[in-house]
């Protein structure tokens, strides 16, 4: 079930890269580094943040859907470029959790202006979920086994946050992302024990 997952987030994902060869290209010429891109979707992110406290989704969840844009440009381009290092990849991990932190932070707030404090603190959860899966990975990885399986990636996040914003369902995406979250660490966790008690 984790092979078959991760085959179709793969193919999904490098469907997405082909696509945006041009761009790379034309980022290249223009003189930007990964790093630079990372920055910016960094940048985005936060601004979507900002608009969601403001209650302006669609615009929020535009902004976010570019930023996951440029998530996969820094990537495509260091590879392109032979600029792959490992604090680039370092930088790439700790930027995501910085963009995810403050656009759910974001949601938290926003439900809890809108005096829902119970959709609020599910929010809150959903973030320690999507923390907690990005954890399990890293971890598991220190340890020297592959642990990315389950449905819960962030790939799953950018898509369902977007939509939650961009159709104003924004509490049925949470929902979905505390479910996909717990099942995520859970899936992690049995794969890790299996991978280290070999």
């Amino acid at each position: 079930m984790v092979n078959g997952q991760q085959e179709v987030r793969d193919r999904i994902y490098q469907f997405f890269l082909s696509t945006m060869q041009f761009l790379v290209r034309m980022l290249t010429k223009m003189g930007l580094t990964p790093n630079h891109i990372t920055w910016t979707g960094v940048g985005l992110n936060v601004l979507a943040a900002l608009l969601i406290t403001q209650n302006a989704l669609l615009a929020a969840g535009i902004l976010w859907f570019i930023a996951g844009v440029f998530d996969l440009l820094d990537g495509l381009m260091a590879r392109s470029l032979g600029l792959a290092s490992p604090f680039g990849t370092f930088l790439d991990s700790t930027m995501d959790r910085i963009s995810d932190g403050a656009v759910f932070a974001a949601m938290v707030y926003l439900f809890a202006q809108s005096g829902d404090p119970l959709m609020a603190a599910i929010t809150a959860l959903a973030l320690l979920g999507s923390l907690l899966t990005s954890y399990t990975r890293a971890r598991a990885e220190a340890l020297g086994v592959s642990c990315s399986g389950g449905w819960g990636s962030r790939f799953e996040r950018v898509l369902l946050i977007g939509v939650g914003l961009c159709f104003q369902v924004l509490a049925l995406a949470v929902y979905i992302l505390l479910a996909l979250g717990a099942i995520t660490v859970i899936q992690r966790m049995l794969e890790a024990k299996r991978a280290l008690d070999t």
